[in-house]
């Protein structure tokens, strides 16, 4: 863990997780010098990215803070008078938070957008109940692939053609460290989302659904947009592929558990086709693809039930 100022003079703490085996990402913590003051209803002293000991273990952030003396009352609910669970957001993606200790909340760490993006603390699920502190998520370089999928999501997002061009050439010319496909993608999904008022299935020639590509490239950040629209996780190709069989199938660990937690069902099966004549769950996709640490971790999900309601409430 690395600390620094900028020149903006915030404190910047750098972390180190790893959101797939093997591949470690550095996110900055940025803290104002005046991070503890603020007039807020929860006060958050301090903030922890790790991963567990355990290396099957997902990334998690964890707050130490508490409710400040006016505010006691959000805190516990007015009936029962039971803790009320507390949410961490960053950014688009919101995850359940569990008491760890005295003062001490714990929440899964899903990968997000590059760049800045705000943390906080809600009650509501929605709006701040602490300060919002800034992270800072790396930009990583495209593959070829991820360059496909990104095009042909375009052709989707994007039904004129003249635009679409316009788009996908916007999106080739991410490669400085100003600009990011990813916010831009974020931008055309909002507009299709709100256009299309969940009613229309946006489908390209090979059937490959929106959910289900934003799945392929990993963008844990567009599951949580889709699970706050109301979409089904679950969405099926027309060969029985869900967006967690997509997810598996790329390796994309992150989006794998952002489906899980919007309560994607892991069990379900691939439609047997002439090529494929076996039904395949998404770990079994895993496996085949050679991503054996997803595919453990999709497997524990079928033969622990009770772990998918661990994951989505975050309670044990």
């Amino acid at each position: 863990m690395e600390r620094w100022r900028d020149h903006n003079r915030r404190v910047l703490v750098e972390h180190t997780v790893e959101f797939e085996k093997g591949k470690q990402t550095s996110i900055a913590v940025h803290k104002y010098d005046d991070h503890y003051t603020k007039d807020t209803a929860f006060g958050i002293t301090d903030i922890f990215l790790f991963n567990m000991e355990n290396d099957s273990e997902d990334p998690m952030i964890e707050v130490i803070g508490n409710f400040r003396e006016p505010y006691l009352d959000l805190s516990k609910d007015p009936v029962s008078g039971a803790e009320k669970p507390l949410f961490f957001i960053v950014g688009d993606i919101l995850v359940p938070a569990k008491c760890v200790g005295k003062y001490q909340y714990q929440g899964l760490l899903l990968p997000n957008l590059p760049g800045e993006v705000d943390f906080f603390v809600s009650v509501n699920r929605m709006t701040p109940a602490s300060q919002a502190i800034k992270l800072t998520f790396p930009k990583t370089k495209k593959s070829e692939i991820e360059t496909e999928l990104e095009e042909k999501l375009a052709t989707l997002l994007v039904t004129d053609k003249s635009d679409c061009k316009k788009l996908i050439r916007k999106l080739k010319k991410c490669d400085n460290k100003k600009s990011h496909s990813e916010r831009i993608l974020r931008e055309h999904l909002k507009e299709w989302l709100f256009d299309n008022c969940r009613t229309v299935n946006a489908i390209n020639g090979k059937g490959h659904q929106v959910i289900q590509i934003f799945a392929s490239l990993g963008y844990a950040w567009a599951i949580a947009i889709f699970k706050r629209f109301g979409f089904a996780l679950d969405a099926k190709h027309a060969t029985g592929w869900t967006p967690l069989h997509w997810a598996a199938y790329y390796g994309r660990k992150g989006a794998a558990t952002a489906l899980l937690v919007g309560r994607a069902d892991p069990t379900l099966v691939t439609t047997p086709t002439s090529d494929y004549p076996n039904e395949r769950t998404a770990a079994d996709i895993a496996f085949e693809r050679g991503h054996y640490h997803l595919a453990a971790y999709l497997a524990d999900f079928i033969k622990r039930p009770e772990k998918r309601m661990c994951i989505s409430t975050h309670q044990q």
